[in-house]
């Protein structure tokens, strides 16, 4: 197995550090001789500022990474919670090989509210996106779909991540078994809301299953 690079970037409150908890858990549990490095900026997302993350897996406990943050151009997977901030922090993808996967929902920032400046439109960036990534863009309207089944968007980051288990499962995994189950056990690990995180899970790793 190669290794991978992940990068995570959204907005504080949008459950970003859980999803990356849950992906080193399935990976860890995955392959005992796979183990992930990695970093995280917290800062002004505890009031819904932007954030960001990286985790660096690696296929052996031989192997060395000489830093846990990712170089630019560097990221094989790229999530995204937010598309303002998936948008903003593309320097770390590569339009050759970077999987991206989005939330299409934008959230205003505060001179917006203010009606001081304008936001491009959803369609705008999204299209800017589909036309530079083709085939290897994702989006959704992962917050919508969370609220809507939920009644909450916090479930959006659940949906999220079967999206990737999904499309991760087909990319680099198909030779082992039981990986559904292995995703499954992550969210329970975690000890958080395991019912309706598990049901957002299937919601998303089904969305991406039969569009493929």
């Amino acid at each position: 197995m190669r290794n991978i690079n992940i990068y995570f970037a959204g907005v504080g409150g949008e459950g970003l550090m859980l999803l990356k908890e849950w992906i080193a858990n399935f990976i860890i549990n995955l392959d005992k001789a796979m183990r992930i490095e990695g970093c995280e900026k917290h800062g002004l997302a505890q009031r819904g500022g932007s954030t960001d993350a990286c985790s660096r897996v690696l296929p052996g406990n031989d192997k060395k990474v000489w830093s846990p943050t990712l170089p630019w151009y560097s990221a094989d997977y790229y999530i995204g919670l937010e598309l303002q901030e998936t948008v903003r922090n593309l320097k770390y993808s590569n339009p050759n090989k970077t999987i991206i996967i989005t939330d299409l929902n934008i959230l205003p920032p505060m001179l917006v509210l203010g009606g001081d400046e304008k936001l491009p439109t959803k369609l705008c960036l999204e299209k800017r996106l589909r036309d530079f990534y083709k085939e290897r863009f994702i989006g959704l309207e992962a917050t919508k779909l969370a609220k809507e089944s939920f009644g909450h968007h916090r479930y959006s980051n659940a949906i999220l991540y079967g999206v990737f288990i999904y499309k991760l499962i087909q990319t680099e995994f198909k030779t082992i078994n039981n990986k559904k189950e292995i995703a499954l056990d992550a969210i329970l690990i975690s000890g958080k809301d395991i019912e309706n995180n598990t049901k957002a899970f299937e919601m998303g790793y089904n969305y991406l299953q039969a569009k493929i």
